[in-house]
């Protein structure tokens, strides 16, 4: 009991702003099913203050937690004692409150570039980070906060992305010191106001932040670590009488938008510079890479124009030189009338015959020498009228005539055999019909005559064949 008396009245002492100090067995309970350590700051007292030690409910308790939330305050002061603890896998949250202020963070050396801490700030007035010393890597997020504040702090490690702010109607870091930065170390988004004013970066405090959709950045007096005040930073000393004999002095840092914003660091302005000086090299660049690309294609469409034209053709003026390509000769002329080039027209088709299809077709002509005759063609006279053409033509025409009166004779023999036979047939059967009339009473004598007048046409018909063979041998001797 007294120890608990000491520690509230060494509490008050030390905050000295008449807080009523909470005791974290009280204010603070833990839920098994979340793995969540809770603490609430009571309704009826708007002001606290809290010291939270985890040793307490993870070494004394037994408790196993994975994150700490605190809620419901309407303003407090809180200090985190991470005593025997490495806090990297416990998220801090701080929701639903009005005043946070974070008083110190206190690491155990026994872990040290071997945690880190991560502090989570949601639906908040005003959030501040005054006066504390973090000699480990932080991250913090800030959604849906009023006022995010960090004033008079020294950061060993801010990684990448290590602060995010995102929906909040201000953001003010002011004369702070970052020892380990890097680029796009604070992102703000959504956010109306951003002020970074007097701070120590590792590097340009320019890369350090990176804003979007917001309507007010004003970063102005920051420096590089080791690197003096400018003197346009500096504060100035003010002297006010009064009507009485007391002489007050007071110290006050007048610092004014329009002289702010027309001041710039040597190193900001170095970098500006250097910018500059990037964006011009690579317009140049852009510039003569753009007309070289435009030279090459008009070589190259020249080139392609100068192969397409046939060998020894050339390009002729006909405008300019006073020359003019003469339709009708096929000619190229030039001022002085004389043919300069000459080009051979194509050569002309043969006449079209000269009659009439109507009268072709026509059923008027009562004779076929009154009909109009087709025109013979030039070329074909000249054929007909050549002796060797006409030689030719006579070897050839006897060839095909020999062949065919040999077929001739041989069909005539085979029609005398034909006729030969059937002559003796009907020799034959008239003997057989004489002999049935007469009977078998008639004599030797009668049937003699009969006989012989067949003889008589058979040697007729014998004679007729032969003329004709010999005529027909005739004929091809006088051929051959």
């Amino acid at each position: 009991m007294r120890k608990e008396v000491l520690l509230l009245l060494l509490s008050v002492i030390q905050n000295g702003y008449g807080r009523v100090t909470m005791l974290q067995q009280q204010s603070c309970y833990y839920k098994p099913l979340n793995k969540e350590l809770r603490c609430e700051c009571p309704v009826d007292q708007p002001s606290n203050y809290l010291h939270l030690k985890l040793e307490y409910f993870v070494r004394n308790a037994g408790q196993e937690i994975r994150s700490v939330t605190v809620t419901s305050c309407t303003d407090l002061l809180i200090g985190l004692d991470f005593e025997n603890i490495n806090p990297s896998n416990l998220p801090f949250s701080f929701v639903n409150s009005g005043n946070v202020t974070i008083d110190f963070i206190k690491f155990d050396i026994k872990y040290t570039e071997r945690q880190k801490l991560e502090l989570i700030f949601n639906n908040i007035a005003i959030a501040t980070l005054n006066s504390l010393h973090v000699a480990e890597p932080i991250q913090m997020t800030v959604d849906n906060v009023k006022e995010f504040r960090i004033l008079k702090s020294t950061f060993t490690h801010v990684p990448a992305l290590g602060i995010n702010v995102s929906r909040t109607n201000k953001l003010e870091i002011r004369d702070s010191i970052f020892l380990r930065v890097y680029s796009r170390s604070v992102s703000v988004v959504t956010t109306k106001d951003v002020e970074i004013i007097n701070n120590e970066f590792s590097i340009n405090a320019i890369k350090v932040i990176n804003t979007r959709d917001g309507s007010h950045l004003f970063i102005s007096c920051n420096r590089l670590l080791g690197l003096p005040i400018t003197p346009e930073c500096l504060p100035t000393t003010t002297t006010i009488s009064t009507t009485t004999t007391r002489r007050v002095t007071t110290t006050t840092p007048v610092i004014a938008f329009e002289a702010e914003e027309s001041r710039a660091k040597p190193s900001q302005n170095k970098e500006k510079s250097n910018s500059l000086d990037r964006e011009l090299v690579v317009g140049l660049v852009s510039g003569v890479t753009l007309v070289f690309l435009a030279l090459l294609g008009i070589i190259v469409a020249l080139c392609v124009r100068d192969r397409s034209l046939p060998k020894g053709a050339e390009e002729v003026p006909l405008e300019d030189s006073g020359q003019a390509l003469h339709p009708v000769a096929g000619q190229l002329t030039g001022g002085d009338g004389n043919a300069s080039t000459q080009l051979k027209p194509p050569p002309t088709p043969p006449p079209m015959p000269n009659f009439d299809y109507d009268h072709l077709l026509s059923n008027g002509y009562s004779n076929t020498e009154d009909r109009p005759k087709m025109i013979t063609p030039v070329w074909l006279d000249e054929i007909q009228n050549n002796k060797i053409f006409n030689k030719q033509k006579k070897k050839l025409l006897r060839e095909v005539e020999g062949k065919t009166i040999d077929v001739e004779v041989e069909e005539s023999v085979d029609q005398l055999e034909l006729i030969v036979e059937a002559s003796e047939l009907a020799d034959i059967n008239k003997t057989k019909v004489i002999f049935q009339e007469d009977g078998e009473g008639l004599s030797g004598q009668e049937s003699v005559p009969r006989e012989s007048s067949r003889t008589e046409s058979d040697q007729e018909i014998l004679s007729y064949f032969m003329n004709s063979l010999i005529n027909n041998e005739k004929k091809l001797f006088v051929i051959l």
